[in-house]
């Protein structure tokens, strides 16, 4: 049986967690209630949704074919603002116009900061990078990449390497048509998008056009990125509290988040070892010449 003491200590814990729930609760009531003052003062268009849930269930029903159910709410919208509601998140303003987002994006960008619950839900992504953090952390890291390289320099780099895969996915396809033999596309151009993305980003080439075509070809680099754009949009779509659960414990998504998290880590280290012994080879190489 519990002690006088016990049952004391147990009452204070209960208190605190009550207390900290409520000013949480209360405080989001409020926040709220002037974010959906200053939306009903600029009447922007908010889609029909229902009390408390706002667009939870729609987005839930509609998570296979998400760009239509967006479109279509755009349209309705007529191209203006909309008023995005999902239970446990802060209403999400959705912008569709070009104007509108070159404004947020470009001519206001140290006004439309990402905000610390964007922040969060990117960090395992992008981490202290250049898109996962805000205000002099960004500016820092924007002024730094604008010496490493231009827009010009990298469009260079990317065009040779989008020509150098065409050309070879054009060799493979000539080969099957010249043996008379069936060959999946989506296979094929999965390679492709494979090949070109890590040479692009990472300077690695998978050569999976190089391999047999016949084998479906699936790098676990390629599945590891897969992996995080699904977790990352469907975070953006749930309560702050489930994913963060699911985050602690390992579940659904967020296990395989961690999976794919070690597969992209071992390869970048792999990267960088290679690289670095590259250069430690051409060093060596040239002060024997010298």
């Amino acid at each position: 049986m519990w002690t006088l003491s016990q049952h004391d200590a147990a009452a204070a814990i209960a208190f605190v967690i009550v207390v900290y729930v409520g000013w949480n609760v209360a405080s989001s009531v409020v926040a709220r209630r002037a974010v959906n003052k200053v939306l009903a003062d600029q009447e922007i268009y908010e889609p029909p949704s229902l009390p408390v849930l706002g667009h939870t269930l729609e987005l839930a029903n509609n998570k296979d074919h998400l760009h239509d159910w967006f479109t279509e709410k755009s349209l309705a919208a007529g191209g203006r603002p909309w008023v995005l509601r999902i239970i446990g998140r802060p209403p999400t303003l959705v912008l569709t116009s070009p104007k509108e987002i070159e404004e947020v994006f470009k001519t206001h960008v140290n006004i439309f900061e990402k905000g610390p619950d964007i922040r969060e839900i990117g960090y395992d992504f992008f981490g202290e990078g250049i898109v996962g953090v805000d205000g002099e952390k960004w500016r820092q890291q924007r002024r730094t990449a604008s010496h490493l390289f231009s827009m010009n320099m990298l469009k260079d780099k990317m065009d040779a390497v989008v020509i150098e895969k065409s050309l070879q996915l054009r060799d493979v396809l000539a080969e099957c048509a010249r043996l008379n033999k069936p060959v999946s596309m989506k296979s094929l151009l999965s390679k492709l998008s494979s090949d070109v993305f890590t040479k692009i980003g990472f300077g690695v080439d998978l050569n999976g056009l190089g391999g047999d075509v016949d084998v479906e070809m699936e790098h676990p680099f390629i599945k590891a990125v897969e992996t995080f754009g699904y977790v990352f949009q469907s975070r953006l779509q749930s309560p702050m509290w489930l994913w963060r659960l699911k985050k602690r414990f390992g579940l659904a998504e967020e296990g395989e988040l961690r999976k794919a998290k070690k597969i992209v880590h071992d390869l970048v280290m792999e990267i960088m070892k290679k690289s670095i012994t590259d250069k430690n080879a051409a060093t060596s190489s040239k002060q024997e010449k010298d």
